[in-house]
């Protein structure tokens, strides 16, 4: 006997309530590595039997495979108002679910009409989405109707055909389509054993289906292997347009609003182009992208990118700001899966060229459609010449100088500190025939570097701090007998790896430099300094207060005692001696650096950069600020932010870390809402002048915590605080006062919300985050101590 036929209905409201909840939950679990869910799953605070439910619905995506595959005895757990194998949706008779996630779930389903048999996938929304706020539920509506639309359109033999759709009786929309008896592209070429030529020949059905989408102005968005099933007869059929969007005939392109509308699913970041991970507007080269990503693994096994461990943040950098190997570099390095490209051991540099141009950061650079990458790879295969080519060695030397904007204006000026070297020569008295030859040398040398690292060379994109760290290995054999050069290589060597956070290796050149000029000129030599001046600031980023400001503090009694006040190094010692003083909340030892710095500039016409300059004005307006003279510091604050923003109009961090300060000012001047102003606009500025996680954004959101405390806006607080300690966590996994920080503003925050234990664990974490450091800065140590009293304190 048959099952009674059932009408698709809605979950009552209490089921309807608890159901969606887990489907939310649901799709924030699944945004994270499947190897931190359970760990997520454990914190959320969940009745146990939604917390049950949320593990079942994680085993069945995780068992369920592929979009489409069958997976013989998979049995998924369907949500309320789902229906069951042995119903009907429509004509339609459901056998089995083959796939579920938070926003819909399809079936494979006959056609039980009479008139003929079918098999069929169906697909529906979620029931309990959509009992989601109206505005959300029209938009799923209208985006699943966009979905059958956009495929009614598409009539070609390697995409999967719409048969049919409608609404249930309660107005729940589905979406029929043909079944594809198959199994995924990669899974495919594994188990055939296909070699290059077939795989390329498999591939380039799929750019046609694509170029179809592309021909009707749809972009798919979502281009992946598990999206394309490749069926008994060896056919390639493309699915899933779930999230595809039209684009405007005229200018091609979506908007930002566009690319972040999801329906039963979202972009899949492993294969997203950079301007998707940006949720920048997207256009049919962002498809381009992502085949550039499926061929890359078609033919080595493994994708450009590892991401699989990454948080969203590292996810953006990785795609967006880092080159990956090329494709002959990832088959030399292994196989991420075993056995799968043994016989694809050598390539065709050409093939080396396709992909890298298909996976080229900017668009405009990527093959202007699938079928030109499709005709382009044909080419290859009938051994014509290819179209794509190498980027050009000063292109791709602007472009590694624009993705490290920090960096690269501290390595260039170190790059010509280091080609400066050869002027000790003339420093020392030597003969302009030497200083030439020395010049020569560190020139040359300095090309060698270079060269290197040049991507054709090595496979693959070296770093910043690579070339650097290459040209520190390579100095004793270049310039081990001549000490004199070496020093100064070394200065400007070690004092961009310490710009970069290589604080080992920042070290080793340092401390070796600062050996070398002390043997050949003595402690008092500019060269000396430099070197201590580079030493105390490493020392500083280690954590050893009273040495950085001892060495500067020699440094700069030198200095006067030798009468070198007019050099503008005087004023970058006296600085930064100044600056190491203000970051222990030592105001008044500060101020006598910062205005002889500000004293040689000003009065004795020492010249130094413009944004040096700034830098100390907003110093010294600290200093003011925190001594009492606060129309002063305004006024400093002013000065110094009128000459940042004419040099830097887009922002950047020194103007970030300006804003900062002068909202401490205007909170002390009792301007609050002005204050939290300012601490949000210095947040955005920081987090745009570092993607991701940054140390500089962590600092601006713990002040940005404070500041919303003190205005009892803590909403807000919590928010940025949790953010901030998420962040703290990434950046620092062991000891970290960064991290007690994070933590400690949390505890503030939960304390003024009246959670006295949940403040009590987080300043346990905080203390638990110093363990291991030696030094502690006082302002910390006095901020930690005042909020252990206001706990024990209060009952």
């Amino acid at each position: 006997m048959s099952a009674p036929t059932r009408v698709l209905g809605t979950p009552d409201s209490s089921d309807g309530a608890a159901e969606r909840e887990v489907l939310e939950r649901l799709e924030e679990l699944l945004e994270l590595p499947a190897t931190e869910r359970e760990t997520a799953l454990r914190n959320m605070n969940l009745p146990e039997s939604r917390r049950q439910r949320l593990r079942e619905l994680l085993l069945g995506h995780e068992r369920s495979g592929d979009f489409l595959e069958p997976g013989e005895g998979i049995s998924l757990p369907l949500a309320p108002g789902l229906p069951q194998p042995g119903e009907r949706v429509g004509i339609y008779r459901i056998e089995r679910p083959i796939n579920a996630g938070g926003m819909g779930v399809v079936y494979l389903a006959w056609r039980d009409d009479g008139l003929y048999r079918q098999r069929v996938a169906i697909k529906l929304i979620q029931p309990a989405q959509l009992a989601l706020d109206p505005v959300r539920r029209q938009g799923l509506l209208t985006s699943f109707e966009e979905e059958r639309a956009i495929l009614a359109q598409l009539q070609h033999p390697n995409i999967v055909h719409i048969l049919d759709g409608g609404r249930t009786e309660l107005g729940v929309p589905y979406l029929v389509m043909e079944f594809v008896d198959g199994v995924d592209l990669m899974r495919y070429c594994r188990e055939q054993q296909l070699d290059v030529n077939a795989r390329l020949e498999l591939f380039c059905q799929v750019c046609e289906a694509v170029q179809e989408a592309h021909r009707h102005l749809i972009v798919h968005r979502d281009l992946k292997p598990g999206n394309v099933l490749v069926d008994t007869n060896g056919n390639p059929r493309l699915l899933d347009f779930g999230i595809a969007k039209l684009v405007d005939p005229l200018h091609e392109s979506g908007t930002a609003s566009d690319t972040q509308t999801t329906v039963l699913g979202a972009m899949t970041p492993a294969y997203a182009s950079p301007e998707q991970i940006r949720r920048l507007p997207i256009t049919t080269r962002s498809d381009i992208y992502s085949l550039g990503v499926i061929l890359y693994q078609l033919l080595s096994g493994k994708r450009p990118y590892d991401t699989e461990q990454m948080t969203p943040a590292q996810v953006e950098r990785m795609v967006c700001d880092t080159e990956p190997p090329t494709l002959s570099r990832a088959l030399q390095d292994g196989d991420a899966t075993p056995g799968y490209a043994q016989p694809l051991r050598r390539l065709s540099q050409d093939l080396d060229r396709i992909v890298a141009k298909a996976l080229h950061k900017e668009p405009e650079r990527r093959y202007g459609s699938a079928q030109e990458l499709a005709d382009d790879l044909r080419r290859h295969l009938a051994g014509r010449p290819v179209l794509a080519q190498p980027d050009t060695w000063r292109y791709r030397a602007s472009k590694f100088l624009s993705r490290h904007r920090v960096a690269s204006v501290l390595v260039g000026s170190a790059l010509m500190l280091i080609l400066a070297a050869s002027g000790l020569a003339l420093y020392q008295g030597y003969q302009a025939r030497i200083a030439a030859q020395a010049t020569a040398e560190i020139n040359d040398f300095l090309l060698e570097v270079l060269g290197q690292s040049n991507v054709d060379h090595t496979g693959v994109e070296v770093s910043l701090g690579d070339v650097l760290e290459s040209a520190a290995q390579q100095l004793d054999s270049r310039f081990g007998e001549r000490p004199a050069i070496a020093a100064g290589v070394r200065h400007a060597i070690g004092a961009s790896l310490l710009s970069l956070n290589r604080l080992e290796a920042a070290e080793r050149q340092i401390l070796t430099g600062l050996a070398e000029a002390q043997s050949v000129f003595g402690d008092a030599h500019p060269t000396a300094w430099k070197l201590a001046d580079a030493l105390a600031l490493l020392r500083f980023e280690q954590g050893h207060y009273q040495e950085a400001a001892a060495r500067l503090e020699q440094v700069v009694t030198q200095m006067q005692q030798a009468g070198q006040q007019h050099l503008p190094f005087y004023v970058t010692a006296s600085s930064n001696l100044g600056y190491i003083h203000i970051m222990q909340g030592q105001y008044a030892a500060a101020r006598p650096y910062v205005e002889q710095a500000l004293a040689a500039i000003e009065q004795h016409g020492v010249s130094v950069p413009e944004d040096e300059y700034a830098n100390i004005l907003s110093n010294h307006a600290q200093v003011l600020h925190d001594l009492g003279e606060l129309e002063l510091a305004d006024a400093g604050y002013t000065h110094a932010r009128e000459l940042l923003r004419r040099l830097h109009p887009e922002g950047s961090r020194d103007i970030a870390i300006l804003l900062n300060n002068r909202a401490m000012l205007a909170l002390d001047l009792g301007r609050g809402e002005e204050a939290l102003e300012l601490m949000r606009e210095s947040v955005e500025m920081r987090k745009r002048s570092f993607r991701g996680d940054h140390p500089v954004v962590l600092f601006g959101l713990v002040n940005l915590t404070q500041m919303a405390v003190s205005q009892q806006r803590l909403e807000l607080a919590r928010s940025v605080a949790q953010e901030a300690v998420a962040m703290a966590g990434r950046l620092h996994p062991q000891a970290s006062e960064d991290k007690a920080k994070a933590w400690m503003v949390l505890a503030m925050v939960q304390l003024n919300q009246g959670e006295r234990e949940a403040a009590r664990q987080s300043r346990d974490a905080a203390e638990q985050a110093l363990q291991g450091i030696s030094e502690v800065t006082a302002a910390l140590r006095e901020d930690l101590d005042a909020l252990s009293a206001t706990l024990r304190n209060q009952p």
